[in-house]
């Protein structure tokens, strides 16, 4: 290592060459739907692929005003059968044109120039290294969540009524307890000291402190109304941009790459709600909805959260239930299902009360372009106004998606 102060030119090569190979690869080890959308997979040398990133369907000429055009499937082509001398029709596959827009996810943190001015440059990598760490695995668990969101922006609903509060209760769904199971710490898991949000019909505020798995409170008294929505706003004040994930995806109503399945009726995933009322699991229960997707798709990736994968899993012989497989790269590991067709992965991020049945190969991810950090004036940082601090940011504009939405499905109102 070097005894002389570090060239601020000389960031850029760290956070390239040093920092970004392992923010690459800890990113789906952190959130493995996200590792889902993209096709990851670790490499013996210790890189990384990516095989569905811009497939032939998303039109790449097209990455224009914020769009990605997407060429999708609604139909099957012809066939016949004919007898000796008889004819036979033609037939092509019947498409349309949808688009998503892009998402530009960003991470970032504070570096102060006397850090950058040590004279070991192993030190200044150490230090960025740190700083990196907690911000590369949230920008991995705001991704993975995202990836099973409706672009909504939406991270918790409010649990219970009340006036002029600084104390909100969250929870999961917009339904009664009963209809989720509580996997998730929505607190600890989706909300940060200092983000803003916005609860119902009041002014945006500040969450102030974490005050357990599912409770938050905030800088500002709040008139809360039980079942509605907090939603996450950025530094602009405006909601935060956010993947169209599998909440729109997997759905028979949504309308998706703005094609409505009320008047494209092939535009749809198959979803079973129980008619809206909780449903404990049961053998054969995840038959109709794996079939159902299996009819255009190949189902191989089933997703669901701890209390439906632990009741999957006791249905199992002992023998059975301790052959755990690798499912994801990065240790991400699970059950069979239909002796090995598809997988079982447990998500924390999974919405509770569902089970989704993927076909992974029919997911992708639209990228203008990849993870990388942003250049500054000096090479790798941009010094903030008035400070001898510098702000480090990484970012990627991209989002995720389907071409053929009828090759998933989902149970909804699952209570393990």
């Amino acid at each position: 290592m070097s005894d002389t102060p570090i060239d601020f030119t000389l960031l850029d090569d760290i956070l390239n060459k040093d920092i970004m190979p392992s923010v690459k690869m800890q990113l789906p080890q952190k959130a493995p739907m996200w590792q889902v959308f993209g096709g990851f997979k670790a490499e013996q040398d210790g890189g990384m692929t990516e095989s569905r990133v811009n497939p032939p369907q998303v039109q790449m000429e097209t990455f224009a005003n914020n769009k990605i055009n997407i060429t999708i499937e609604n139909g099957r082509p012809a066939t016949d059968g004919i007898d000796v001398g008889e004819k036979f029709g033609y037939g092509s596959v019947d498409t349309d044109q949808g688009y998503l827009t892009f998402v530009t996810a960003v991470g970032a943190f504070i570096i102060p120039k006397a850090v950058l001015k040590m004279k070991n440059s192993g030190a200044i990598i150490n230090a960025l290294n740190f700083k990196n760490k907690s911000t590369t695995n949230a920008l991995a668990m705001s991704l993975n969540r995202q990836c099973y969101g409706d672009a909504t922006a939406t991270l918790a609903y409010v649990a219970a009524s009340g006036s002029t509060t600084k104390t909100v209760t969250l929870k999961p769904k917009a339904t009664a307890a009963s209809l989720y199971n509580g996997d998730i710490p929505l607190a600890v898991r989706y909300f940060r000291v200092g983000q803003k949000i916005k609860i119902g019909a009041n002014a945006i505020t500040t969450v102030a402190t974490i005050a357990g798995d599912n409770s938050i409170t905030v800088a500002d008294n709040q008139d809360l109304v039980a079942d509605t929505a907090v939603i996450k706003y950025n530094a602009s004040d405006a909601v935060a941009a956010e993947l169209d994930g599998l909440g729109k995806i997997v759905d028979d109503t949504l309308a998706y790459l703005n094609i409505d399945p009320a008047t494209d009726v092939t535009w749809k995933a198959y979803k079973n709600t129980n008619s809206d009322t909780a449903k404990t699991y049961a053998k054969g229960d995840w038959n109709i909805p794996y079939q159902k997707a299996n009819v255009t798709g190949k189902v191989d990736l089933i997703v669901c959260n701890m209390s439906e994968f632990n009741a999957y899993g006791n249905t199992l012989t002992d023998m059975v239930r301790a052959a755990v497989k690798d499912v994801l790269s990065g240790g991400w590991n699970g059950l069979s299902f239909m002796g090995g067709q598809a997988n079982i992965l447990m998500d924390g991020d999974c919405p509770d009360d569902e089970v989704l049945f993927l076909s992974s190969d029919e997911l992708f991810k639209a990228e203008l372009y990849p993870l990388e950090f942003e250049p500054g004036t000096l090479g790798g940082g941009q010094r903030i106004k008035q400070q001898l601090d510098y702000e480090v940011v990484m970012d990627t504009a991209c989002n995720v998606g389907t071409s053929l939405r009828s090759a998933f499905s989902k149970l909804t109102n699952r209570v393990g």
